[in-house]
């Protein structure tokens, strides 16, 4: 019976248009909930529990206001027994409505997702990313684009397996899902753009597919890090450097940044005298203008570490120096000693955008394209 279809709809049954839960309970085989205009109880997907299988539910003509009071799944933890979903929205007018893509969480022990009809702005996209034990993901229709109020989402359905990577391999991510979400507003924003992010790792293919059509590079400090990560991901811009400092040359370096009129003067790192510029990455780090730098590398978590000091204080040049336009830069770990006072002193606490858990958000303008600014900081 499980390739059985049966289908609940309210023209072809008699029930309480007002509430279909007396009927629903008496079909635990459905497959397909069709709700053409009917008005829903917020209790109504506890059917769900009872039915052990999966289902398509339709919403054609369904009514937007409906969706927009009542969530899809209210009480999400409720509904560990439902696996595979199948969801098709059809109602077009529906996305004019604001804020519609909070409704569409999504229990956590799904295995299989079908969406249908539903665009992929960067909230849905973070809302299936939280499945853990999603083992299939199938996007079908025209998703996009979609004009949302950070612009044109520009990732087409082909990449959608590339975003859901982190879900399907069980592997903790660097970032928190609200840390993520700050740089990937931004992203979306400004991408296909130019992004550099410092640090490699089981996030780097998120935020490359993010920035389709754009360059994403990558600076990883550990040699068979990068080989282990790009033997799964072949397609990831990365390169390895060595850092040449010490976390317990934190606070001299700090001094010294401070004190030295070298490191107040904005230019191309390879030309600064600054002992905190970083003279030797690879060229494409000092030719390319950032408009994303993400700063989550090197280690730094004990005193015999490289730490982030001198790479804080290339980024803020990096930025500083480029032709016009601004750049974002994000501090990971912005509250570790390092982070937070490099950061706060280099990358400046007037360009201080916001602050979510451990990560820091920083919009630095071009110095070059600006002669009204003459001091370093703000």
């Amino acid at each position: 019976m499980s390739s059985l279809e049966f289908i609940a709809h309210p023209k072809s049954n008699t029930w309480n248009r007002s509430n279909p839960l007396p009927l629903l309970e008496k079909l635990r085989l459905v497959w397909v909930l069709h709700f053409p205009d009917a008005k829903l109880p917020s209790s109504w997907i506890i059917v769900l529990q009872g039915s052990g299988g999966g289902f398509r539910i339709l919403k054609d003509n369904f009514r937007a206001d409906n969706l927009r009071r009542r969530p899809l799944f209210p009480t999400l933890e409720v509904h560990t027994r439902l696996l595979p979903l199948m969801l098709v929205v059809s109602y077009r007018g529906f996305w004019d409505s604001v804020g519609w893509e909070s409704f569409f969480v999504f229990p956590s022990n799904l295995r299989h997702l079908d969406i249908s009809g539903c665009f992929l702005t960067e909230e849905m996209v973070l809302n299936i990313a939280r499945l853990k034990k999603l083992e299939r993901l199938a996007l079908q229709g025209d998703l996009l684009p979609l004009k949302t109020s950070f612009g044109v989402l520009k990732i087409p359905p082909s990449l959608a397996q590339s975003f859901l990577h982190y879900a399907t391999t069980n592997r903790t991510m660097q970032q928190k899902h609200d840390e993520i979400s700050i740089t990937l507003k931004v992203l979306l924003k400004k991408s296909p753009c130019n992004f550099l992010v410092f640090g490699l790792g089981f996030d780097s293919l998120m935020w490359s597919s993010f920035n389709l059509n754009g360059r994403t590079v990558f600076i990883e400090e550990n040699k068979h890090w990068i080989h282990k990560i790009t033997k799964d991901v072949p397609s990831l811009e990365a390169y390895h450097h060595t850092y040449d400092t010490r976390l317990d040359q934190a606070p001299e370096l700090l001094s010294i940044g401070k004190r030295e009129d070298s490191c107040k003067i904005v230019s191309d790192p390879r030309n600064s005298k600054c002992p905190l510029a970083l003279t030797n990455f690879p060229k494409e780090v000092y030719e390319i203008e950032w408009d994303l730098i993400m700063i989550d590398a090197p280690t730094g978590s004990y005193y015999d570490l490289p730490g982030r000091m001198k790479v804080i204080y290339t980024a803020g040049l990096l930025a500083r120096n480029r032709e016009n336009g601004e750049t974002d830069v994000f501090v990971h770990d912005c509250k570790r000693y390092v982070e937070d006072k490099f950061s706060r002193h280099f990358l400046c606490e007037g360009y201080i955008k916001e602050e979510v858990r451990d990560l820091r958000h920083f919009t630095i303008p071009s110095y070059r394209s600006d002669a009204s600014i003459k001091s370093f900081c703000p």
